[in-house]
């Protein structure tokens, strides 16, 4: 873990995704009252076992290294959404200003983090950007029901400053775009499909 004095506001310091998950544990494990021998039941670990995991985001604790089904179990046990335990944490540029190491010395700081982990939004017009906007308008037309809209609004109306919900609205009609864009592609694929019959 590196931390550095940045000249210009608190010390930079590293972190990795793991103790990301780890800061978000700790957060909702509280707001849903339950100890660490609770959650642990939930997720089959012992309450040891949950307290070391939150603890790993300490500088000088060993890192926990958290897979995919651990992470979703948490998640469940949590009742919070999955992209819920990669949030950045709430006190970035409080005592120190987080960094995610990267490849070849990048680091990428939580604005950089958070469009990359939570919510990858762009008009990349890579091969595998356009299969990730494919695939996540598939998913949410088939597996989310109408009503997930007006879920989505009564969160953002939650929002409190005017500029935020501003933010926020040019979003959903950024994604609103390309979802349409992507129900059009795949009308066009349907038809091409039909006339080669």
């Amino acid at each position: 873990m590196d931390t550095q004095r940045n000249d210009t506001g608190p010390p930079i310091r590293e972190i990795t995704v793991n103790q990301v998950v780890a800061w978000n544990t700790a957060r909702y494990r509280r707001a849903a009252g339950l100890t660490q021998e609770q959650l642990g039941a939930r997720v089959g670990w012992s309450g040891e076992s949950v307290s070391q995991a939150e603890r790993s985001f300490q500088p000088a604790a060993r890192t926990r290294e958290f897979d995919a089904q651990q992470t979703a179990v948490l998640a469940l046990a949590l009742g919070v959404p999955l992209t819920a335990l990669f949030l950045p944490p709430a006190d970035d540029a409080a005592a120190a200003r987080y960094v995610i190491p990267g490849d070849r010395g990048i680091r990428y700081d939580m604005r950089d983090y958070m469009a990359l982990a939570v919510t990858p939004d762009g008009d990349d017009d890579t091969p595998v950007f356009g299969l990730y906007r494919e695939r996540f308008n598939t998913a949410a037309s088939r597996y989310l029901d109408p009503e997930w809209a007006a879920t989505v609004g009564r969160w953002t109306r939650s929002a409190r400053s005017p500029a935020m919900r501003a933010d926020l609205a040019a979003h959903l009609r950024d994604t609103e775009q390309a979802m349409l864009e992507g129900a059009a592609t795949l009308r066009r694929l349907a038809g091409a499909i039909e006339e080669d019959k």
